[in-house]
């Protein structure tokens, strides 16, 4: 059986290409990016999602039970979810496993980008409930790292607040060593064009307009890293025979 990527352009193109061609380069940047990782990891990634063999599905909801982590009820940890988040949280672009010198288990949560415009979003829950829950886990998470209460992060910056929310469920709720890898396509090539300084230029802003500084509990935890998509191929899709 032969497995094709499924996407045509943008960052969903590029991390499937990654998954296909490149695995072991994306994990090595991931990890070399983060100081906090590499004291942590036995410097191996277990790729989860997106992969071929499971046409690249990506998680949302069912992502605890896609990690297949040792030692967690998941019955459990779902129902820790569920009262920290709405349903129809987050659709993670990547999951990946990591495990320490004991074989404790780590998690990334992966979220890919081919262009700034894609890191925009706001709110958009209708349902009161829903909407209740979510702002009081924002303003939980924001007060946990230190972020002034009059950023808002329903508007602009959603996706990355909630990412954020995330990451501090992972990590101080479930106690379960979390990273946030945000990973950056340079120069796509199958859409749209950003440059590593634009990239740069934008997270600056963001991070001004979320209230985040260098004092902000879990930076440690995020990491951004920057790969350059020049050797991606856009003229035809690879393939791979598992």
């Amino acid at each position: 059986m032969v497995s094709k990527i499924s996407a045509s352009k943008g960052s969903q193109y590029c991390l499937q290409w990654c998954m296909l061609n490149a695995e072991r380069e994306l994990s090595d940047l991931i990890l070399s990016s983060s100081p906090s990782l590499l004291s942590y990891t036995n410097f191996k990634v277990k790729w989860i999602s997106p992969i071929s063999n499971n046409n690249f599905y990506e998680y949302r909801d069912d992502f605890i039970r896609g990690l297949s982590l040792k030692d967690i009820n998941i019955s459990e940890t779902e129902k820790k979810l569920r009262e920290f988040w709405p349903k129809n949280g987050p659709k993670w672009d990547g999951l990946g496993v990591v495990e320490d010198s004991e074989g404790k288990q780590g998690v990334l949560l992966i979220e890919a980008k081919a262009h700034a415009d894609e890191t925009k979003s706001d709110l958009k829950a209708s349902s009161m409930e829903s909407l209740n829950m979510i702002e009081e886990a924002l303003e939980n998470v924001k007060r946990y790292m230190g972020v002034d209460k009059c950023c808002d992060w329903t508007r602009n910056y959603y996706q990355l607040g909630n990412r954020f929310a995330y990451l501090y469920f992972m990590n101080e709720v479930l106690n379960i060593p979390t990273w946030l890898v945000l990973v950056n396509f340079v120069n796509d090539r199958s859409y749209i064009k950003t440059s590593l300084e634009e990239w740069i230029k934008h997270y600056n802003k963001v991070y001004s307009n979320m209230g985040i500084n260098r004092n902000c509990r879990l930076l440690d935890k995020i990491v951004h890293v920057f790969p350059e998509t020049s050797n991606l191929s856009t003229r035809k899709q690879a393939i791979v025979n598992p």
